[in-house]
């Protein structure tokens, strides 16, 4: 994989709030076609055993809808395959995922960003945001000791040795680093609150 590039494959989570409608985009270390009991196709994990693409987005969003409140919904999970860094992707699988937010967070939340940090084992950055989120930090980025529960089992699923997300360098996410809580200014200015 080149450094910064989608290729060899990567997926879009389509998702909405009562603001927006949001996408969120996870890379990937390979796919391979959809098959007798993989809906979605299967990937390799970095455990090298061959896992359900389905399965691993549904545990994914499983740790991430404890940060979005009920009326967040996850649209649409589309893998695309991309041959080259450079060239186009193109979409090979998708379904409508059942999950929507279980959070019981309170506000603020139009506008709101949660940026989670993490480095590669190239020690090269990997970035999950969440848009829309109840956001009780005072806006104060937090570091690895001051992590909650949730926010741990979100890391350690996303940098899992059985499962096979990747940074835009192709390398496993390893180690967190901060999550930073802000208001998005590109989203203050389409919801009219600036």
């Amino acid at each position: 994989m080149t450094l910064h590039s989608r290729s060899p494959a990567f997926i879009i989570l389509d998702y909405h709030t009562p603001f927006a409608p949001h996408k969120q985009q996870f890379c990937l270390t390979d796919w391979f076609p959809v098959s007798s009991g993989h809906d979605m196709g299967t990937c390799t994990a970095h455990d090298s055993s061959v896992i359900d693409l389905k399965d691993s987005i549904d545990q994914l969003l499983g740790v991430m809808s404890v940060f979005a409140l009920p009326d967040t919904v996850w649209d649409l999970a589309t893998v695309f395959t991309q041959a080259a860094a450079v060239g186009p992707a193109f979409p090979q699988a998708n379904y409508v995922p059942t999950q929507v937010g279980v959070s019981v967070g309170g506000t603020p939340r139009k506008a709101t960003e949660i940026t989670y940090v993490m480095r590669t084992t190239a020690f090269n950055i990997v970035k999950m945001v969440l848009l829309d989120v109840p956001v009780n930090t005072n806006f104060e980025q937090k570091l690895p000791g001051s992590f909650s529960a949730a926010d741990n089992a979100f890391l350690s699923e996303f940098g899992a040795t059985n499962n096979a997300w990747v940074g835009q360098d192709g390398s496993k996410p390893n180690t967190a680093v901060r999550i930073t809580y802000n208001l998005n200014q590109k989203l203050r200015k389409e919801y009219r609150m600036v």
